[in-house]
């Protein structure tokens, strides 16, 4: 789970868990491969191909 951290008066930063960063760098490497398809994906099929690539 997430954990806000607050440096000063700076917004906020989030510390994720390795779970929590790898599952992003999984999604930026969908939206990088995708290109200007990625503009237009909707959550729905970004959580399509996530399961697709789970189930390969």
């Amino acid at each position: 789970m997430a954990s806000e951290v607050f440096l000063d008066d700076r917004e906020p930063r989030v510390s994720l868990s390795s779970a929590e960063e790898l599952k992003l760098l999984v999604i930026a490497d969908i939206i990088s491969k995708r290109g200007q398809e990625a503009k237009s994906m909707t959550l729905g099929e970004l959580a399509d191909i996530l399961r697709e690539r789970r189930s390969t």
